[in-house]
């Protein structure tokens, strides 16, 4: 496992002209740097399926067992989100990325390949074998096991990732969002909404009281993201609202936002 200085190879390409900034995985599914993940959407993005191709046809042995590769194995709605935050990474070399919260799975390892990649991650969900395994097969991934507020500003990261985190398994969004502007180009955030009744029972970790977490609706998350609107082509305040229905199985809507950093060309 390494663990590099945020921002540290400086004569690493920095992204160059085949690259646009703002949202351009989410511009080309969409068209635009915010969107709703819908039904129409899903059957769309799986005429093609890009990401179950590549994770199918690049995807070492090791990897097919790896909790978040089987999870996205397992779900072409995963796999449309996913592909809205990845997809032009995964086809481009020469950036500065930071991945947090992204798990480890076959995308993590290509981007290092391609790009200066640092995943934070607490890297829960796999044994401490599988992790060391999908380490040694990407000596390139730096990697800092630990909160990402914990990450000093410092440097600078022409894409900052948080994919499938925010706002339920980590609240902090607003937070995040803070940290993280002045030193990116651009923030690209799957955040997820319940505009159903849901709530966790949890435990905290130092202590023993019970808690009940209420998942966030839209409405709660509306003004957070609505302060950033000046940020994020195509901003939309009726998106947080839908009543559509979901493509997921829990009845969850995912929101697709891509928020301009202060290091924006």
């Amino acid at each position: 496992m390494g663990n590099a200085d945020i921002g540290r190879r400086s004569d690493q390409a920095v992204c160059g002209n085949q690259w646009r900034p703002v949202g351009i995985a989410a511009v080309l599914i969409e068209g635009k740097g915010m969107f709703l993940l819908s039904g129409e959407g899903l059957t769309k993005y799986s005429e093609d399926d890009r990401l179950g191709r590549f994770l199918s046809d690049s995807a070492l042995e090791h990897e097919k067992s790896l909790t978040c590769q089987q999870w996205l194995m397992d779900s072409a709605a995963k796999r449309y989100a996913t592909s809205s935050v990845y997809s032009d990474l995964l086809e481009t070399s020469g950036c500065r990325i930071l991945d947090v919260g992204g798990g480890l799975t076959t995308i993590q390892r290509v981007l290092s390949e391609k790009h200066d990649c640092t995943l934070v991650d607490v890297l829960a969900h796999d044994t401490e074998e599988s992790v060391q395994t999908f380490f040694d097969a990407a000596p390139n991934l730096a990697v800092r096991k630990q909160d990402w507020l914990d990450v000093p500003s410092t440097g600078t990261f022409d894409v900052v990732i948080a994919n499938d985190l925010f706002p339920n398994v980590d609240q902090r969004v607003e937070a995040f969002i803070e940290h993280f502007l002045p030193i990116c180009g651009e923030i690209r955030l799957t955040l997820t909404v319940y505009n159903n009744f849901r709530y966790y029972q949890t435990r905290r970790v130092n202590g023993d009281e019970i808690l009940y977490l209420l998942a966030w609706n839209g409405a709660m998350l509306r003004p957070v993201i609505e302060r950033y609107a000046g940020r994020i082509e195509g901003f939309s305040a009726d998106i947080f609202e839908t009543k559509s229905d979901s493509i997921f199985p829990n009845g969850r809507h995912v929101i697709v936002t891509t928020i301009k950093g202060d290091q924006s060309r």
